[in-house]
């Protein structure tokens, strides 16, 4: 897993995207997160990796992402 790929994952995980994701499920959002990351977000990634630093606009990146997902994720649970 990419540098970029890491910090966002705990990003997400700080940020508290993943408390509703029951622990068992954990895994495969992680892979639908890591996959719509690399679709429709990858900038974000290679910015990353880059500058290393977790700006403003790369957090608001990440968060549309997450939140995505989640929506996407819980609403296939249901």
């Amino acid at each position: 897993m990419s540098l970029g790929h890491q910090v966002a994952v705990l990003y997400i995980v700080g940020q508290g995207y993943l408390d509703e994701i029951p622990a068992e499920r954990v895994k495969a959002f992680e892979q639908v997160f890591h996959s719509r990351l690399d679709d429709r977000y990858l900038d974000a990634v290679r910015e990353l990796e880059q500058t290393k630093d977790l700006s403003d606009a790369v957090a608001k990146k990440l968060d549309a992402a997450a939140k995505e997902c989640t929506q996407q994720f819980l609403a296939k649970a249901a």
